[in-house]
């Protein structure tokens, strides 16, 4: 009798054919040059199909042997899928007449290649029968070429399926590249892949990468349908163009079924490792999402939004608007005037989140110093309501020569303009201090200082002076955790949303990734559970600076990539369980 073979939880699907040179004199990557740069895809440490031209099987049997000789693998010849034929004339009438998408590189791109392309999920299919997993991955052969595999790869995707909501395809977008990272270039496309209009099957530029995606076994045969589906439409158009284009107009259809990884091409499978961190609907399905206004003027963008419950019913909700880019580690004014330069406004929306007014925080009474540092204005306020008022806490950098981040607590009148402010000292001295977290209903103006463990500090608001109730070790404070929103009141303690900075990348090529994690607190200020790290809807910059009780659950406030604000709720069930706590033992009533 023979043994039932074990069912993977992920394996890898990658090929390697020999095609005609395309345009004579061009230059081409060779055979061996492929062979050369597929060392790190081969060592990969999982389970591996491989499609390739015969005369190549052994040669990489033998490669997968030494370099990942526990993995379990199958090399087998390619075969070109049943339409590959009539695929294969269309390119090259096509490609004759030049009605090829403008991603589409005719030197490299020849209608066999493009073909190639076009079979990539049928070779995935096809890979079923050979190495049975829950997802299959594909990645380039040649990947290398564009994208450095990162050490622990394989450890990142040897994840237990059934922990993770993972949605049926999932592909790589190149949102964060050099042409897609430009302001509206992003939107742009992603409008002309969902109209599917010939304009942009015949100029337009792809979403995603056609070398890095992934999709869960049961979701297979769907994917192929849709993919084929867009090459009809392809033939429609008289369009040659790549399976990128292809992919890109299957997300733009259907949105839901996918997940989107942001990544430039140099990182395109450090992006894949991290999008292993579950978005916040992976952990909560209730999770439901608001977009909040952006700013009047086309050089400022929003970001980093702090909502609080208003004492009089619905939400106040503060909205930075920055005039700056945040783009491959360096910030870019879009005002042309060199500096970085921050407005507020504060918002009142009903018991719906919708915004019922908006009207600009007037700042000039905290500003009549002449500013000394090139950045300007009140940085990620958090919103808070005290002794009857409402107060922010923001970082400030401008009146110091040396520009070093202190934390000021502002009050605010009604019209909301700041009547009031001053800085607090930093409890260890002289050093950058950021992201203080205000506590809801403390006798004392109080902050959350240090997240794990908890340190807490009081504020004489008559005298303007930082408190410490008791003194602090420094070497005692080593988490990585930092605050994100204010600590709101739950039953039986404290909650909290905090941030992780992560920088990710090859070296020289590294970029900020911002995770989060709720952590419940108990009366005595100890963590008694948080939630795994989750990203809200986009791997890289995400900043909570806000969170309030909402209905059935609670709201939190973010900013995304420094150009969007938006709202998320969650319900009291879906909080309970992220938090590994029993909904009976948490009364919200």
């Amino acid at each position: 009798m023979c043994e039932a073979q074990p069912i993977e939880p992920v394996a890898i699907v990658t090929a390697l054919v020999e095609l005609e040179p395309g345009i004579p004199g061009a230059r081409r990557r060779s055979i061996e040059d492929y062979f050369r740069l597929a060392t790190d895809v081969l060592a990969i440490d999982l389970p591996m199909v491989v499609f390739c031209d015969e005369q190549f099987i052994d040669r990489i049997s033998e490669m997968r042997r030494l370099l990942a000789p526990e993995a379990p693998t199958a090399v087998a010849r390619y075969e070109p899928h049943p339409e590959a034929a009539e695929d294969l004339e269309f390119l090259r009438t096509s490609l004759g007449r030049r009605r090829t998408a403008s991603t589409s590189n005719q030197v490299k791109d020849t209608p066999e290649y493009l073909a190639v392309g076009w079979s990539k999920p049928s070779l995935l299919r096809r890979a079923t029968g050979l190495i049975d997993a829950g997802r299959y991955w594909w990645i380039d052969f040649g990947i290398a070429h564009t994208s450095a595999v990162p050490r622990g790869l394989a450890d990142a995707l040897r994840y237990d399926p059934a922990t993770l909501n993972l949605p049926p395809v999932h592909f790589v977008s190149l949102a964060n590249g050099d042409w897609h990272g430009q302001p509206g270039n992003f939107e742009w496309t992603w409008e002309g892949a969902t109209a599917g209009s010939s304009d942009w099957w015949l100029h337009g530029a792809q979403l995603v990468c056609g070398g890095v995606f992934g999709v869960a076994r049961g979701a297979l045969g769907g994917f192929e349908q849709r993919v084929r589906e867009a090459v009809a439409e392809a033939y429609q158009h008289d369009a040659a163009v790549t399976d990128e284009m292809l992919f890109s107009r299957v997300l733009a259809l259907f949105p839901d079924a996918t997940r989107v990884t942001a990544a430039s091409y140099p990182t395109l499978l450090t992006a894949l490792r991290d999008d292993l961190v579950p978005s916040l609907r992976d952990l909560c399905p209730s999770a439901r999402v608001v977009e909040l206004p952006g700013p009047e003027r086309p050089d400022r963008a929003a970001l980093n939004p702090s909502i609080a419950n208003h004492p009089e019913g619905g939400y106040a909700v503060i909205i930075r608007h920055a005039n700056y880019r945040y783009e491959d580690g360096r910030y870019t004014p879009l005002d042309g005037s060199g500096l970085i330069k921050t407005d507020n406004v504060l918002a009142r929306l009903d018991d719906d989140l919708r915004v019922v007014s908006m009207q600009p925080i007037d700042d000039s009474l905290a500003r009549t110093v002449s500013a000394r540092y090139p950045v300007h204005g009140f940085e990620d306020m958090r919103l808070f309501h005290h002794d009857g008022a409402w107060w922010v806490s923001a970082t400030v950098r401008e009146h110091r020569d040396d520009g070093r981040c202190e934390i000021a607590a502002c009050r605010l009148d009604e019209g909301g303009s700041i009547v009031r402010a001053f800085a607090m000292a930093s409890p260890l001295g002289d050093r950058h201090e950021k992201n203080w977290a205000p506590i809801e209903g403390a006798k004392r103006m109080s902050f959350l200082w240090n997240a794990e463990p908890a340190v807490i500090v009081e504020v004489d608001d008559v005298l303007g002076a930082t408190l410490l109730p008791r003194p602090i070790a420094p070497e005692s404070v080593r988490t990585s955790a930092r605050g994100g929103s204010q600590i709101i009141a739950v039953p039986g303690g404290w909650l909290s949303v905090v941030h992780h900075a992560h920088l990710v990348g090859t070296e020289g090529n590294e970029r900020r990734h911002y995770r989060h994690r709720i952590i419940y607190y108990d009366a005595e200020w100890n963590a008694v559970a948080s939630s795994r790290e989750f990203f809200f809807q986009f791997v890289g910059i995400e900043f909570c600076a806000g969170v309030a009780r909402h209905r059935d659950g609670i709201v939190l406030s973010y900013g995304v990539e420094d150009r969007v604000a938006r709202l998320a709720t969650i319900s009291w069930a879906d909080l309970w369980n992220m938090l590994g706590l029993r909904a009976d033992e948490r009364s919200v009533a």
